[in-house]
């Protein structure tokens, strides 16, 4: 009876580590294929961030905010220390020509202004 309750005990203890173990990344943005190819390099020895941030900053350039601003968030998952991800976060919040057309208000939550500050932080790590 105790062999059979220890068989059981450990059978269980393993199945639950092997789902801890399985959490994958949160994943906030997806490489979009044929969407350009400059790159500006950025100190990361993560290729994943640098793909990322690469991303963000031609979304950023072609005015799609909300898809540069996930790239960005990305790239901050591979290299949470890096502060270029942060900058290019406050870049694609901050103001642009079709907010101050549609007369929204300036980094109205201070998402953008927490950005710049996690940069800051990080800067030495550039």
């Amino acid at each position: 009876m105790i062999i059979r309750l220890l068989a059981v005990l450990t059978l269980l203890a393993s199945f639950a580590h092997s789902n801890a173990v399985a959490e994958p990344e949160p994943t906030l943005a997806v490489l979009v294929p044929g969407g350009g190819n400059y790159s500006r390099p950025i100190s990361t020895e993560s290729e994943m961030a640098q793909k990322f941030f690469d991303q963000g900053l031609r979304f950023a350039w072609s005015f799609y905010f909300p898809e540069s601003i996930a790239s960005y968030q990305q790239a901050a998952i591979y290299d949470p220390e890096h502060p270029m991800p942060y900058w290019g976060m406050a870049h694609a919040m901050g103001p642009n020509p079709n907010s101050r057309y549609a007369q929204m208000p300036d980094d109205p939550e201070g998402e953008g202004l927490k950005a710049i500050k996690n940069a800051l932080a990080r800067i030495d790590n550039a």
